[in-house]
Parts: structure tokens; C-alpha cells; sequence
């Protein structure tokens, strides 16, 4: 029966959308190979020398869910006396085009002058976890000490940080003051043990207090779900910018098929990166509990005017009551058991609302 309706499911998105596809993995001997936290043996270079490979191999985690996985990786790499070398060629990810492509070097510089070739050479290789190190937390966003190793050892690469150049002149970020919102939707309301996101109640109140009191001339929106940009493009107009991009109400855009748009998995890294940095830079920002908002609060350091994560309970671990529970607490008022209202700090500090 599970199978059935699984296919169905399956069967109606292909149908109505054309796009579904299911995960693609890429196997090799590197990923074979690999024991994680014991010494490998790959040829004779470099033997005095002790690599630790960065690998995340995984499915379904976004993006900066790995790049904090991987600055946690390098900050206990360095602490060992270990070289850190990131592989995103040889494991999957949702972002990984093919398998020639070390998607990290797509996005990003650093942290290693060596490269995987010679790496997988040498004598002395350590490979990493697929997830955070012992020790060292999800979330990375107020840990000032990895802050300074990803300063130091990971830059956004040339394209990425051109494409971000041109969007904020298009969108003429500097002359204006902006806010930024991160407003997740789509499955997010559905996924087990996740926080729930914000209902569009808890942002407009947010987003009107900052426009009346605080004077924001323009709203910055990062959205996967179309209904969510669409509510906030009718109530505040032309004060809303976005990037263009792949939207999705109820799936993630990751499940699209490559023939959606040609390098399409990659394109998701590349967006969400820019979108990222553009919050980063914002004047102000509402966001919620996700990887996009943390990670642009450990980018900006503090320096947001005004700063709100609101943080609504978690989603329940049983399916039944995860598909219902943010519907059920959107329908009541803030009274009782729906979703609570917040407000900014006087100070600007961030506050995490509950």
C-alpha cells in the first residue's frame, strides 16, 4: 500500500508537472573506498604530509547545511595538524551536475592549494564525517571563532561574487535602506522535527513595524514557495525585490529534472548563494529557524540595524501529525494556539521569538 501511494504520488507529479525525478547517485571507488576517520593509503606523495578530506555525502540537505558542516570540518582539521581538501566531486549532494565536477570549486575558493588528484595520491588521507564533527554544533551562527576560520579559509569564488556585484547594482542596494526577509514555505510546514516556518501574519507585522517606524524603502525577499512572494508583492508593491528564479509550492526545486533548464542543479547552489549574500548585506532582516537565515547572520556579524529569527515550535516526528500541525496553528489566533506575535528590539540585537 505504502508503495502504491508512494507511485502515486510520484505518477501525478510527472503528469502535472513534468518535471519529478528521483535522487541521482553517483558511485565510485573513491566513495567506495573511503573509511571515514581511519587512514587511507592512496600512492606515495606526500608523506609528510596529512590530508583530511571534507566529504558530505547526502541527500536532500541544502546547501549551507554543508558549508557549515564543512567550516566545522576545517576548524577541526587545522586544530589536528590535518591539511583540509574539500570533495564535493566524489559524493553526492543535491548539487552535484556530474561526475566530473567538484560542485565546492563551482561556489567557492579555498581552503587548499592541493588539489583532489594529487590528494588522492598521497600517503596519509583522513576522510571526514557526513555530518558535523564531535563536538561542534548544527549551528554555527554565533561561534565567533569559526566566523574567523571561514574568513580565512573560504571565499565565494569570482562568479559567484560577480553575479552578486550585478544584482545589488540592478536592484541598487545602495541607495536605498533595505530589509531583508527570508520567508520559507512549500514543505517546510510539513517536514518532521523542523521548526515550523513563519505564517504570513508574523511577517507582515514584522515587515509594517519596520516600514512605518524604522523607514525601509525596500524589502528584499528570499522565498522558495511563489505564494509567499506573491502575498508580499500585492500587500507592499513595487517596495519588493527579489531574484528570478525556480519556485516551488509544494516540493523542493532540488527534485526537478536536469532537463528543466540545462546545469539546473547546479544553478540551485549558485541562486541560494547569491541570495544568501544579499541578506547578509541587507540593513535589516527578518528570517526564521533555517540554515539561509543563520548563515546570513554569521556573515552580517552583528551588524543589522534591527534583527528578528523568529523561532515557532517544532513540527512534530510522527507523519500524520506533521502534515497538519503549522495548518492547524495558522487557522487560530495568537491567543490560543495559534502561531505568537513579536516585536523588534529596541537595540537592534538580534531576538529569537518563541
Amino acid at each position: 500500500m505504502k508503495y502504491k501511494i508512494n507511485n502515486f504520488i510520484k505518477k501525478l507529479f510527472i503528469s502535472r508537472y513534468g518535471l519529478y525525478t528521483n535522487h541521482i547517485n553517483f558511485k565510485n571507488d573513491i566513495l567506495n573506498n573511503s573509511q571515514p576517520l581511519l587512514i587511507n593509503s592512496f600512492g606515495g606523495l606526500n608523506q609528510d604530509k596529512i590530508f583530511y578530506v571534507i566529504q558530505q555525502d547526502s541527500r536532500g540537505r541544502g546547501l549551507f547545511s554543508i558549508v557549515s558542516a564543512v567550516v566545522s570540518h576545517i576548524d577541526f582539521a587545522l586544530k589536528n595538524g590535518f591539511i583540509p581538501v574539500v570533495d564535493l566531486k566524489n559524493f553526492n549532494s543535491e548539487y552535484r551536475q556530474s561526475e566530473s565536477d567538484n560542485v565546492w570549486n563551482a561556489y567557492f575558493d579555498g581552503p587548499s592549494k592541493f588539489t583532489l588528484e594529487e590528494v588522492y595520491q598521497s600517503k596519509n588521507v583522513y576522510f571526514s564525517t557526513n555530518t558535523f564533527p564531535l563536538g561542534y554544533e548544527a549551528t554555527i551562527t554565533e561561534n565567533l571563532n569559526l566566523y574567523k576560520c571561514y574568513q580565512k579559509y573560504i571565499r565565494l569564488n569570482s562568479n559567484i561574487d560577480a553575479l552578486v556585484t550585478k544584482a545589488k547594482i540592478e536592484l541598487n542596494f545602495s541607495g536605498n535602506k533595505i530589509l531583508g526577509v527570508h520567508f520559507r514555505g512549500k514543505e517546510s510546514r510539513r517536514a518532521r522535527n523542523h521548526f515550523l516556518p513563519p505564517s504570513k501574519r508574523q511577517i507582515y507585522k514584522l515587515v509594517d513595524v519596520a516600514i512605518k517606524n524604522k523607514e525601509y524603502t525596500k524589502i528584499f525577499v528570499v522565498s522558495e514557495d511563489p505564494t509567499n512572494l506573491l502575498f508580499l508583492k500585492k500587500r507592499y508593491g513595487d517596495m519588493v525585490q527579489f531574484l528570478e528564479m525556480p519556485r516551488a509550492r509544494f516540493m523542493n526545486t532540488y527534485r526537478y529534472a536536469d532537463e528543466y533548464r540545462p546545469n539546473h542543479r547546479y544553478k540551485l547552489g549558485e541562486e541560494v548563494l547569491q541570495e544568501m549574500q544579499m541578506l547578509s548585506e541587507c540593513n535589516g532582516f527578518i528570517g526564521c529557524v533555517s540554515n539561509i537565515s543563520n548563515f546570513a547572520i554569521f556573515i552580517n556579524q552583528n551588524k543589522f540595524q534591527d534583527c528578528v529569527v523568529i523561532k515557532n515550535p517544532q513540527n512534530s516526528k510522527f507523519p500524520i501529525i506533521s502534515m497538519l500541525k503549522w495548518y492547524v496553528m495558522n487557522l487560530f489566533p495568537n491567543t490560543m494556539l495559534g502561531f505568537k506575535d513579536f516585536k523588534f528590539e529596541d537595540d537592534g540585537k538580534k531576538k529569537l521569538i518563541s
